[in-house]
């Protein structure tokens, strides 16, 4: 029972960056004897650069073992973090929707909820005894992700003490 996953934002996001990134560039050459507007505009640039190479590097990597569940967020997680299969209560696999859900894409905290919302449609929904995790599943791995959760709810169901 094997499955990896990597999921990244969805080009829309960086999309959304790319646009002002060139519109300030425009209005960089437009203004650029008022000093103090260039600066404006050179640092807002920058830090919308920045946002869009964070948005285009990071990548949520989920592992599923017989271990456990192994997940990753790329490159802000210098590890790899485990959900030992031993402690999962109940795992589905889920339609969601992430924006009423959750309120947009990138790892998302509500409550003793925790979500990796990288793309919409199906979720990766596991339960434990402290917190529930929603892990978004890309479109080429909905199949296989659904094949190793019945794997999994066939072995709890056949192995009930080990659910503590």
């Amino acid at each position: 029972m094997d499955f990896y996953d990597r999921s990244k934002y969805p080009k829309i996001a960086f999309l959304m960056i790319c646009g002002p990134i060139l519109i300030i560039t425009f209005l960089l050459f437009i203004f650029y004897q008022d000093i103090y507007l260039f600066y404006i505009l050179l640092v807002t640039n920058l830090i919308l650069l920045i946002s869009a190479w964070r948005i285009y590097s990071t990548a949520l990597a989920l592992r599923i073992t017989d271990e456990g569940i192994f997940y990753q967020l790329i490159p802000s997680d210098k590890s790899e973090q485990l959900l030992p299969l031993s402690s999962v209560l109940s795992i589905d696999l889920i339609p969601l929707d992430y924006t009423t859900k959750f309120g947009g894409w990138g790892k998302r905290s509500r409550k003793n909820d925790i979500a990796y919302v990288f793309n919409d449609g199906m979720f990766l929904k596991i339960v434990t005894s402290t917190k529930t995790y929603y892990f978004s599943v890309s479109d080429a791995q909905k199949a296989a992700c659904a094949s190793v959760v019945q794997k999994i709810r066939e072995n709890q169901n056949n192995n009930p003490i080990s659910q503590n």
